[in-house]
């Protein structure tokens, strides 16, 4: 089990930069604590305590603690309730899944006069006939129990008959003690064989025994946490001595020909949309993640956003501008807006080549039809058919395909003319450039 010191209150008290004397809360929830101790000399301002989820199972040392204004103790062995009468500031109260069953030892809490809430739910004295009455009558200034308003039809019930109705409470926390103590004996014979018989080296041993069915009570509770506790052990000392060092798995971000893959590690919403010119990818970071633990990475054909080491990863179908790519991230969603312009294809660039940007035909075309003109009607046709099937080539063909250089689109559209009748050649004159 795990002691209560002054080193581990320290740590807890990290978000008052480990000053104990000025701390006003203090969560020490879970941490297999079997005793209170300390506390009220360490920090005697506390006003907020936390020790759920641990094995205590005696209420002591707190009459120091006269600023505590919520103490929460759900979630552990506390079987009578007991030193709390100096806290004089203690407002709430919470108790629930304990195994309080001397109902009897709650007229202690008289003197704690500003309590207002008490919660005792999950306890065996809840399920005693007017259990409920009995503590509205000895506890009439609380505002809540158990999750629900103290209405004043209830306090106006719980101060009439009280004779008839308190006659009922003490025969039955009787029979329960009883049965307690009975349980007692029984569960420290069984659970001292079963400890025994445990191997917590063979994990088929240890699956038997977690899966066996125990009662609910403070012995079982306290083996299981002994059980918890030689487990972590055992787990620290093989990771310490090099045995069973589990691996991350590596994420895949590429297939083994160097393809990328699409990758969601951070599994994070996106949207993505495309028009002619660009790709537009919309992805949700975290809002309040820090921008420093966010980096974009663009490449030709894919983008990569990396969030605290986990990758994100998308493909994109048509090669991209890497240079001219630009991310921007919304400071009040935290939405991140990656804008990926795409490298114009060489099929674009023939179109254009050909028709001009307005669509209409560029003047190359139109001397195309002005040499056809002048020819005879063979030829004529034969021009034309050269003419529009080197456009219909240059159109039909993909840019990731056999990719066209734009010198080598010039030689296919670029049809060199027939002299005209009547042409002198004059080697006087410079040619055209």
């Amino acid at each position: 089990m795990v002691q209560l010191t002054i080193e581990l209150v320290r740590k807890r008290a990290e978000h008052n930069e480990g000053e104990l004397h000025s701390l006003e809360e203090l969560s020490l929830h879970q941490e297999g604590i079997e005793k209170i101790e300390g506390l009220g000399n360490w920090c005697p301002k506390l006003q907020i305590l936390l020790l759920q989820g641990n094995v205590i199972s005696k209420l002591e040392n707190l009459r120091r603690l006269k600023c505590l204004v919520y103490l929460n103790l759900a979630l552990n062995n506390i079987e009578t309730v007991e030193g709390l009468e100096r806290l004089e500031s203690l407002k709430k109260l919470d108790l629930s899944i304990n195994f309080i069953g001397d109902l009897l030892s709650i007229t202690k809490l008289k003197c704690n006069t500003e309590l207002e809430e008490l919660y005792l739910y999950g306890n065996p004295c809840c399920d005693f006939e007017n259990y409920r009455k009995f503590i509205i009558y000895n506890l009439p200034d609380l505002k809540h129990l158990d999750y629900s308003k103290v209405t004043r039809s209830e306090k106006i019930l719980a101060f009439q008959n009280v004779e008839e109705w308190q006659k009922t409470i003490l025969p039955q926390q009787e029979k329960y003690l009883i049965g307690r103590a009975e349980q007692k004996i029984e569960n420290e014979d069984r659970m001292e064989k079963e400890f025994a018989a445990l191997d917590v080296d063979n994990p088929k041993s240890i699956a038997e025994y977690m899966q066996k069915p125990s009662d609910n009570s403070p012995e079982t509770r306290k083996q299981l946490m002994q059980v918890k506790e030689i487990l972590d052990q055992e787990r620290q000392s093989h990771k310490l001595s090099g045995e069973e060092i589990r691996e991350k798995r590596a994420v895949k971000l590429y297939r083994p020909d160097g393809s990328p893959l699409n990758v969601n590690e951070p599994k994070v919403a996106f949207t993505i949309s495309e028009d002619e010119d660009s790709y537009t990818l919309e992805v949700n970071t975290p809002k309040f993640m820090d921008l420093s633990y966010i980096q974009v990475d663009p490449f030709k054909d894919h983008v990569r956003v990396t969030m605290k080491g986990k990758f994100f990863q998308y493909v994109c179908l048509e090669e991209i501008d890497v240079e001219s790519t630009k991310a921007v991230r919304s400071q009040t969603s935290g939405v991140l807006t990656i804008t990926m312009p795409k490298i114009e294809s060489e099929s674009k660039k023939a179109k254009t080549f050909l028709y001009g940007k307005g669509g209409k035909h560029s003047t190359l075309q139109r001397g195309c039809k002005k040499t056809l003109s002048s020819l005879d009607k063979n030829q004529d046709q034969n021009l034309h058919s050269e003419c529009w099937g080197k456009r219909e080539q240059l159109e039909i063909g993909s840019s990731r395909g056999k990719s066209v250089s734009s010198h080598l689109i010039m030689e296919e559209t670029c049809i060199e003319k027939p002299f005209s009748v009547g042409f002198v050649d004059d080697p006087e004159v410079p040619p055209l450039e």
